[in-house]
């Protein structure tokens, strides 16, 4: 995760769409910005239903899982995800 995140990132975010196109990444995104989004509000991740992006969707079903969290496909293969 880029250390800049830690200075200019909000403190509290109402909206969190990712597309890194990198399973590792999007993690790391996800989880620097898990505490500060909203309760309540949304997070689209891309490329979640493509078979090319098979490690992001698994990595990610983990993620949110342990959190206790569905996750929506919208079929334009996204992912959508209500804090």
């Amino acid at each position: 995760m880029p250390q800049i995140l830690d200075e200019v990132a909000p403190e509290k975010t109402a909206y969190l769409h990712l597309d890194l196109n990198d399973a590792n990444a999007e993690l790391g995104a996800l989880n620097f910005f898990w505490d500060r989004i909203v309760p309540g509000r949304s997070i689209v991740l891309d490329d979640y239903g493509w078979i090319s992006y098979r490690a992001q969707k698994l990595v990610e079903d983990r993620s949110f899982a342990k959190r206790g969290y569905g996750i929506m496909e919208l079929p334009t293969g996204q992912e959508l995800v209500i804090k």
